[in-house]
């Protein structure tokens, strides 16, 4: 994902916006800007999948983690009120 940041980090406004108008560059800017958007697909999409390899992680961590009945009555109160909107 580093690698696709510093890339998209590298464009700066529209591809050889300096000479758009002439005909023999339309077909190279078309491909760059396919190029540019698939980079932020990509980019996203790692970003996603890192996110959800996280939030898996912590996920289990607090499935796994052992609570005294104080401190999970605590967070079961704290649910409820969460679940219900009241504070």
């Amino acid at each position: 994902m580093g690698r696709l940041r510093e890339a998209l980090c590298l464009w700066r406004g529209p591809a050889f916006a300096n000479v758009a108008g002439l005909e023999h560059v339309q077909s190279e800017i078309r491909r760059l800007e396919e190029l540019r958007l698939v980079a932020m697909m990509d980019r996203v999409g790692a970003t996603l999948q890192q996110t959800e390899r996280v939030c898996q992680e912590r996920t289990y961590e607090i499935l796994s983690a052992q609570f005294d009945e104080a401190t999970l009555g605590a967070l079961l109160d704290d649910g409820r009120k969460t679940i219900t909107g009241s504070r």
